[in-house]
C-alpha cells in the first residue's frame, strides 16, 4: 500500500462546463472521502485552456492545473494519455475519467508492480474481430481471458480505461506504446472496416494492443474499484453486496449537481451519503 504523498491521482478534461463540474466533483470527492489518500498529489488537464475561475477552484482543493495539446481530433479519448506525464515524484498515478466519484478510500488497492484495471462492463468486439485485429498489428492474441461486468462474456484483456493504477516504472512505456496504437489504429480502420464501427472505443482497443506489444503486467481490480451506476451489472457478481470504492457515472446527472440513483439501493446509500458530504464542504 502506497502513501499517499507518493500517489498521483490526474484526469484529463476539456474546457467546458460540463467538464468544470464534473472535474471538481471529482477531487472534491477525493479530499473529503478518500480516506488515507484524500491528501494525495492531484493533477487536473485541461485541453488547449482552462478558465481562471475553475483552477481557482481547484487550487483551493491544493490540485495542480496543467494544459496539454489536443492528442488527436479523431479520437476526443485519447486526450487521457497526456495524463501520463512523467514529470511528478510519485510511485503510483491513479489515472482517472472526469465520470469517476470517489466513494471510500482505496489505498489498498494501490500495490505491486503490474499496471491494473477492471475488465470493461461489455465487449464491442466478438472473438473474430480480435483475432483480425491483433493480426493486423501482428501482435499474438492474449491467451487471457475475463469476464465482463454486465453479461459475464469472455473478453481478452480489453479493460476500461477510466481507472487505470499504473505504477511509476510503467507510466512512460504505456504513454509511448498506448499513444503509437492509438494513431495506428485510427490510420488502419480503412483496411478494418468491419471495426470502424468500434471506433468510440478506440483508446481501451488500443489500449489492449499497447499492453501486449509491451508485454506490460497487468492485473484485474475488483468491481468495486469501478461500479457503473448507468446500467445493471451481472446478478452473479452480487451488487447488492458491494461496497464501492470508485462510482462510474457515465456522465450521467440527476440534475446540475446529483448523481442519479442506480439499480441497487446499497449503492444508492452511498450516493446519497456522498451528496450530504461534498454539499456540507465550501464551494459545494
Amino acid at each position: 500500500m502506497a502513501a499517499s504523498k507518493r500517489v498521483l491521482v490526474a484526469c484529463v478534461a476539456e474546457n467546458t462546463p460540463r467538464f468544470h463540474h464534473e472535474v471538481t466533483y471529482l477531487f472534491k470527492s477525493l479530499r473529503y472521502l478518500g480516506g488515507r489518500l484524500a491528501d494525495a498529489q492531484a493533477i487536473a488537464y485541461f485541453v488547449d485552456s482552462v478558465n481562471a475561475e475553475v483552477t481557482a477552484t481547484l487550487a483551493a482543493l491544493n490540485v495542480a492545473v496543467q494544459i496539454v495539446d489536443r492528442l488527436d481530433e479523431r479520437c476526443l479519448h485519447a486526450n487521457k494519455i497526456q495524463m501520463l506525464e512523467d514529470t511528478a515524484d510519485y510511485d503510483y498515478l491513479v489515472a482517472l475519467d472526469t465520470d469517476i466519484v470517489i466513494a471510500r478510500d482505496f489505498s489498498a488497492q494501490l500495490i505491486g508492480h503490474s499496471i491494473a484495471a477492471k475488465p470493461a462492463d461489455s465487449d464491442p468486439l466478438t472473438h473474430a474481430e480480435w483475432k483480425t485485429l491483433f493480426g493486423h498489428f501482428n501482435l499474438p492474441l492474449p491467451e487471457t481471458r475475463f469476464l465482463t461486468s454486465f453479461n459475464l462474456s469472455l473478453t481478452i484483456p480489453y479493460f476500461n480505461s477510466g481507472v487505470l493504477v499504473i505504477p511509476r516504472i510503467w507510466v512512460s512505456p504505456l504513454r509511448t506504446l498506448w499513444r503509437e496504437y492509438t494513431g495506428r489504429l485510427l490510420d488502419a480502420y480503412g483496411e478494418l472496416a468491419p471495426l470502424e464501427k468500434h471506433r468510440f472505443f478506440t483508446d481501451q482497443i488500443a489500449l489492449s494492443l499497447a499492453l501486449a506489444r509491451g508485454e506490460i503486467p497487468f492485473r484485474e481490480l475488483p468491481l468495486e474499484m469501478n461500479f457503473p451506476i448507468h446500467y445493471p451489472v451481472h446478478d452473479a457478481l452480487e451488487p447488492t453486496r458491494i461496497e464501492p470504492l470508485l462510482l462510474h457515472h457515465h456522465h450521467v446527472w440527476s440534475d446540475s449537481t446529483n448523481l442519479p440513483d442506480c439499480h441497487y439501493e446499497n449503492i444508492n446509500q452511498d450516493i446519497r451519503r456522498i451528496h450530504t458530504v461534498l454539499s456540507s464542504q465550501p464551494g459545494a
